[in-house]
């Protein structure tokens, strides 16, 4: 009976020390949850730096200089770019997959770089996961162009002049980024037996585009625009889903037959374990500060279209091409060097 007794007393405290202890630790769950949503409702309480790891000047600046100054209207909070160049924009977004994950860090980065671990060996950090994806900011969409010096005028007589004459001709890349591999992917689609040629920069193979060294190059319309308007560059397609409107007569690559989207696209991303609650405010505040007049016109005139995704769907598009360009890598023998 007494050692029923005991037992039974045992029991009870036993049950006791794992009430409370659920008690407490349930606690410290509404505690922290409420800690954080503070956090939140005060964010941003001190200045914003907004990484672009690119030199000042170029397209991915000039759309860091967008967001920071409509962050900063929206927020009613400095924010602070700051230019980290090096190894192709991977520099400064490393940096930024270290910072303290408080929103205080954030960073604009294009998928050329996203994906740069593909080609570049050594690179410890993949970006592709290493990342919060907080919002959208646009897309350049790559087009096909060919060289004034042949007589193709359009898309199909280019595919159809290239494969008649199997070996003869040859296509300019800028090696081991997106667009090399979109390249290849519509190469490889259109079933052209054609010579790749590599060149240092873009500057570099639009001029042989221009002096007939090569015979196609693909690359954005704000790269190639003054050789169209000069005759020395034909548009052929457009990699995006529509057409641009600057080029209205220009078909996009499906219309023309082939099923392949070719484009680079900026998003806004801060280290990984951003609180929820400043991802949706950041997110919310950026994709209404882009919808202006104001914003629109200025990337119209540095060529960057609308893209709009949640950041779900952006983490969603990531793992996507992840697969879709390192497949393509793979079968094509392009492989980090």
């Amino acid at each position: 009976m007494g050692s029923a007794l005991m037992l039974h007393r045992f029991d009870v405290r036993g049950s006791l020390r794992r009430a409370l202890a659920r008690g407490r630790m349930g606690l410290a769950m509404v505690l922290l949850a409420l800690a954080t949503s503070a956090v939140a409702q005060t964010y941003p309480a001190r200045p914003i730096t907004l990484v672009v790891p690119f030199a000042p000047a170029g397209t991915v600046d000039a759309v860091g200089r967008l967001v920071a100054s409509t962050l900063q209207s929206r927020l009613n909070q400095s924010v602070v770019v700051e230019n980290r160049a090096g190894a192709g924009g991977y520099i400064g977004a490393e940096h930024v997959t270290k910072a303290s994950p408080d929103g205080y860090t954030l960073l604009v980065l294009g998928g050329a770089t996203m994906y740069a671990r593909m080609f570049i060996k050594g690179q410890a950090t993949d970006l592709a996961t290493s990342l919060t994806p907080m919002g959208s900011i646009g897309q350049v969409p790559m087009m096909v162009l060919s060289s004034a010096t042949l007589p193709a005028r359009n898309i199909r007589d280019f595919v159809a002049h290239v494969r008649a004459n199997p070996k003869k001709l040859n296509y300019g890349v800028v090696p081991n980024n997106t667009v090399h591999l979109d390249t290849v992917g519509f190469v490889r689609l259109a079933n052209l037996d054609i010579v790749e040629i590599p060149y240092a920069g873009g500057t570099d193979a639009m001029n042989g585009l221009a002096r007939g060294d090569v015979h196609m190059f693909v690359t954005a319309l704000a790269t190639a625009k003054a050789m169209i308007e000069s005759g020395k560059a034909v548009p052929l397609a457009f990699g995006s889903a529509e057409r641009d409107p600057q080029l209205p007569d220009v078909p996009t690559l499906r219309e023309a037959g082939f099923d392949i989207l070719a484009s680079t696209w900026f998003g806004l991303y801060g280290p990984l374990k951003v609180p929820a609650d400043i991802v949706a405010r950041l997110n919310k505040e950026l994709a209404e500060g882009l919808d202006t007049p104001t914003a629109k016109e200025f990337m119209k005139r540095i060529a960057v279209s609308p893209f709009r995704a949640t950041p779900s769907e952006i983490q969603a598009l990531i793992a996507r091409e992840t697969r879709h360009y390192g497949a393509l890598a793979q079968a094509s023998g392009i492989i980090a060097k």
